[in-house]
C-alpha cells in the first residue's frame, strides 16, 4: 500500500482526516510522533 497524501483539517484541539465524521485529539498525534522519534533515536 502506498499513501501519497492525505488531507488533515485542524479543528483545534482536534484534527480530522480526509473529511471523516470523527476527529482525533492533537495530543494523540503528538504522542505518536514522539514515539516515532524515540524509535528513530533522534
Amino acid at each position: 500500500m502506498v499513501l501519497e497524501h492525505i488531507e488533515l483539517d485542524i479543528e483545534y484541539p482536534n484534527f480530522r482526516i480526509e473529511k471523516k465524521p470523527y476527529t482525533f485529539p492533537l495530543t494523540d498525534i503528538k504522542d505518536l510522533l514522539q514515539e516515532w522519534l524515540d524509535f528513530l533515536d533522534i
